[in-house]
């Protein structure tokens, strides 16, 4: 019997996919058992590479995408320009993605970290102001594209939260000329200094799906599963972080967005940011 209903209900999803997922969302479940106004949970992992590394390697998975977070960290003269950060997402697998979905997910964490909202480029001074650190994030990413700006954004944050710098400075011989060397720059002291950021932030989605039935409303849904996304009117995307701080808004579509289901995704999202932060400062803790 349970074979049976299980041959139906694969055969009503490839025949009739939206009779299929309007009867799990009406039941306020996706088709995997997640409720639809829970987002979807990440699991947090933190690798060391090498002794030689001055943070770690973050690895986030959820149940359909794979992203890891790396930081590459070099030091040079302190100067304006280029950016003493920059951030690039590449994919780990042969799976087709669009150019553009990786434009937008890297733009916006450009753009958080360009404005300081994670964390301040004081930090990256030397003692002595002469010298600066570089952070290049690298992320690689694999899954939906639908998730790649909360997956990446999760990467990044979980990786840069594990940085400690050392403490270095330039020689005085060298402090005139236009290049420098590795046997220019010198341990200060052998401790290292922590790297601090200025928030956590998380990316989070809402949907409004479109059932059958004209006369019912739309059903509100979190973190909106790929294939279900064509079914969908409207679409948000926000950065929250912590103190109830809205740091990236954005969205749009054909619906009209009620304001009271409007607050209560944020309200949601800054749950979820306190949990995404607890259970990082967890692993970290660990380490």
């Amino acid at each position: 019997m349970v074979e049976n209903v299980n041959v139906n209900s694969l055969m009503l999803k490839a025949i009739y996919p939206k009779k299929y997922y309007d009867d799990f969302l009406s039941s306020g479940v996706f088709p995997n058992g997640r409720e639809i106004s829970k987002f979807e949970d990440n699991e947090i992992s933190l690798e060391k590479k090498d002794k030689e590394n001055y943070s770690k390697t973050a690895v986030v998975v959820n149940s359909s995408s794979y992203v890891i977070g790396t930081q590459e960290i070099s030091v040079r003269r302190n100067v304006e320009n280029p950016p003493c950060f920059s951030v690039e997402i590449t994919k780990t697998s042969e799976k087709k993605q669009r150019e553009h979905e990786y434009s937008f997910a890297e733009n916006v964490l450009t753009f958080l970290c360009g404005h300081g909202l994670l964390y301040s480029f004081d930090q990256l001074l030397s003692s002595d102001k002469v010298l600066q650190f570089v952070i290049n994030s690298k992320i690689k990413y694999s899954g939906n594209p639908s998730e790649m700006l909360q997956m990446c954004l999760a990467a990044l944050v979980s990786s840069l939260a594990t940085i400690s710098l050392p403490s270095l400075y330039l020689q005085q011989f060298a402090k005139d000329d236009i290049k420098i060397s590795t046997n220019d720059v010198k341990f200060e002291t052998e401790l290292c200094k922590k790297f601090v950021l200025n928030d956590y932030p998380v990316a989070t989605s809402l949907s409004l799906y479109e059932t059958e039935d004209q006369n019912k409303d739309s059903i509100m849904i979190y973190s909106t599963p790929p294939s279900i996304k064509e079914f969908c009117s409207t679409g948000i995307i926000s950065v929250v972080g912590n103190k109830n701080n809205i740091m990236y808004l954005s969205g749009g579509g054909s619906e009209p967005f009620d304001m009271d289901k409007m607050k209560k995704f944020i309200h949601d999202s800054f749950e979820y940011q306190k949990k995404f932060e607890e259970q990082l400062m967890e692993k970290i803790n660990k380490l």
